[in-house]
This record gives C-alpha cells, structure tokens and sequence, in this order.
C-alpha cells in the first residue's frame, strides 16, 4: 500500500507541476501576443500621422 501511494503522490506532484508549466507559457505567450499588438498599432499610427505632416517634406 506504501508503494501505491508513492505512485499516486508522485503522479500529482507531476500533474501540478506540469499544470503550472503550462499556465505561465500560456501567460507568456497571450502577453507577448498583446504587446506585439500593441506595437503594432502604434507604429500604424505613426506611420500614418508623420504621412499627414503639413510642411514641407
């Protein structure tokens, strides 16, 4: 019965362990998607603004 809990303990150590791996890539990775994004526009909209410049070019 010491060996079956042994068994069982170590299968849920590994099952969080791997659960949490798994939820700080997801959260790396949404954020990298959203800065990206972020950057994104906001060089869209540079891009566009210094296009509308009065003055000379």
């Amino acid at each position: 019965m010491e060996k079956f809990f042994k068994i069982v303990g170590i299968i849920v150590v590994l099952f969080i362990a791997f659960s949490l791996v798994g939820w700080i890539f997801s959260f790396l990775v949404k954020t990298i998607f959203w800065i990206a994004i972020v950057a994104g526009v906001v060089y869209v909209v540079a891009s566009v603004a210094a296009r509308r410049q009065i003055g000379k070019r």
